[in-house]
């Protein structure tokens, strides 16, 4: 979660093929979909969100090759994306960084761990976040 935070994507990308041996490996998370733009993404820092196949094609023009690609945070993709749609709806700017109640909080974070068990076997089609694994 880096890249989408500095002005010029492709430079940073740049600046990490140059710090990187050959064969090294670069790992790249952001968030997915600009129709998700909300509050969160200002309170945040973000400059922009990406599709996993327009993150692709950045790094490839930075001269890496892409390894794997995968969404994540797919299984709370749902509600995520109705919040998020929601408060457009009401022209909410607020962002959604408040910690909800510890037991529901467990339970968020149980259920978005699971994942971790799937995104390196298999390529998840749609999520929050976009995971990159790319080689130099």
């Amino acid at each position: 979660d880096v890249i989408e935070h500095g002005d010029d994507d492709g430079a940073a990308l740049a600046v990490a093929r140059r710090a990187l041996a050959t064969g090294g490996i670069l790992l790249v998370t952001v968030p997915a979909y600009r129709w998700l733009w909300s509050g969160h993404d200002l309170a945040l820092g973000h400059r922009r969100r990406y599709t996993a196949r327009e993150l692709a094609r950045r790094v490839e023009r930075a001269g890496f090759r892409v390894a794997q690609r995968s969404y994540f945070n797919t299984l709370l993709f749902p509600g995520i994306a109705l919040v998020r749609l929601g408060k457009r709806l009401r022209r909410d700017t607020r962002h959604d960084l408040r910690r909800p109640p510890a037991p529901l909080n467990r339970l968020l974070a149980a259920v978005f761990s699971l994942e971790g068990l799937v995104v390196p076997r298999v390529s998840l089609p749609f999520g929050t976040s976009v995971l990159l694994i790319a080689h130099r």
